[in-house]
């Protein structure tokens, strides 16, 4: 059994009125009845022509926000017309829903602005609604904001991957560096991806790019070299130290062939330890490390220097950098 509650002042829909209102005994459900106001003139939704010609009349039911955590239903009377302009039949335009969707324009809203914040199967979760659906809004949202490529006053480029799913599927990401935006998204990591996002770019455009910030990776590397010739090519902090570390790792094996009796033993097993921040070891750890230097050159030298290499990345200036280099001579 349903009864009456009074929830008008929540639905100010222009074009259509409230008829009829109900909650189930539960307080699961509530359903809102409307018509079309008869005040308004039917509006074509493909071309915006008013037309007072009525072929029929159809009736839909659809999800809107939630009140509480009670699920709102409105059943809404809509009015097809002969639209003179478009030359047929054709559907009013309603200010409340979007032409065949099963939510209201504000639900849809707010599924989006859940998504800034949650994942897509936590708001779909929360509302209880098709995890597809909130993935296809969202997926609309980030189009419609995001989806214009922009690649006028580009000054500093980054450029990375993002790998899709399992096994080796990618995307090359380009973003302008000074401002974080997106500026385009490409398949796979291969040398014509790149390619294809500088052709987009005028090359007086192209000039006016200073660097490019990327891993090592050949492909990327070849591309900009050859349609940014004049652009500086800068490896990020976290590939080179990744590529130095494996550089540890030869020094530290090969040290460990030569080691005999105790300092074999000391040697051992201290891959990560080399390769971890200071800051970030244990204080066995740190016991470790101490004594693993002391007791091998090589080793020390290699482990300097990756602390030596990661402060080239906190200078602003060209001209500290040399300073910092003779003064360790």
């Amino acid at each position: 059994m349903m009864s009456k509650i009074n929830v008008t002042p929540f639905f100010k829909f222009r074009q259509v009125k409230i008829v009829e209102q109900k909650v189930s005994d539960d307080l699961s459900m509530v359903l809102i009845k409307t018509v079309p106001d008869e005040r308004y003139i039917p509006v074509c939704s493909e071309c915006g022509t008013k037309t007072r010609s009525i072929h029929s009349y159809e009736t839909r039911i659809v999800r809107d926000m939630n009140m509480f955590r009670t699920k709102v239903f409105i059943e809404y009377t809509y009015r097809k017309i002969r639209c003179h302009t478009c030359s047929g039949i054709k559907v009013e335009k309603l200010g409340f829903i979007d032409l065949y969707m099963r939510i209201t324009r504000r639900f849809a809203q707010y599924i989006v602005d859940l998504c800034k914040y949650m994942t897509v199967a936590d708001v779909a979760y929360l509302l209880e609604v098709d995890r597809k659906l909130v993935k296809r809004l969202h997926k609309e949202y980030l189009q419609s904001a995001f989806g214009k490529e922009v690649c006028s006053g580009l000054r500093v480029l980054a450029v990375d991957e993002i790998s899709l799913k399992k096994g080796h599927n990618y995307l090359t990401i380009v973003a302008d560096y000074e401002t974080g935006r997106i500026v385009h998204v490409g398949r796979e990591r291969k040398y014509k991806t790149l390619k294809g996002f500088f052709k987009k770019i005028p090359k007086r455009e192209r000039r006016r790019i200073e660097a490019v910030c990327m891993d090592m990776w050949d492909p990327y590397i070849k591309a900009v070299t050859i349609w940014c010739p004049d652009a500086s090519i800068v490896f990020d902090l976290f590939h080179v130290v990744q590529a130095f570390g494996k550089v540890i790792n030869k020094v530290r094996n090969r040290e460990y062939k030569k080691a005999f009796g105790e300092n074999k033993d000391v040697i051992k097993g201290t891959k990560y330890i080399l390769l971890k921040n200071r800051k970030n070891l244990k204080r066995k750890e740190s016991r470790r490390l101490k004594e693993l230097l002391e007791i091998n050159k090589n080793l020390s030298t290699v482990y300097i220097l990756k602390d030596q290499l990661k402060r080239l990345w906190k200078y602003r200036y060209k001209g500290w950098v040399i300073k910092e280099d003779l003064r360790g001579l």
